[in-house]
């Protein structure tokens, strides 16, 4: 059981997905709008991990500012991947 637990984290943020097209500004814009409302809250605040594709509980622990909002990301890897690319990992994260 315990085996299944890790393989399925692994699942959620291990794995790079294949880079999207580059986002303007409006499209960025709309995709941290709408990953901040994703939990039901417009709050500047996005809650679920953005490099996990927002599959992720995040935590203010590794909390990164970015564009107006506190991304919440839900390990220090995660947070480290944010920062070096944030404009990449919202895109590849952008709710459809």
């Amino acid at each position: 059981m315990r085996y299944v637990l890790i393989a399925t984290l692994l699942a959620a943020c291990g794995g790079s997905p294949p880079a999207p097209a580059p986002l303007d500004a409006a499209a960025l814009s709309a995709c941290i709008d709408a990953a901040d409302a994703a939990d039901g809250a417009d709050d500047a605040t996005v809650s679920k991990c953005a490099n996990c594709n927002l599959k992720m509980d995040g935590s203010a622990e590794f909390a990164v500012d970015h564009a107006g909002h506190s991304f919440h990301l839900c390990s220090d890897g995660c947070k480290s991947k944010f920062e070096a690319d944030p404009a990449g990992v919202i895109a590849r994260s952008c709710p459809k």
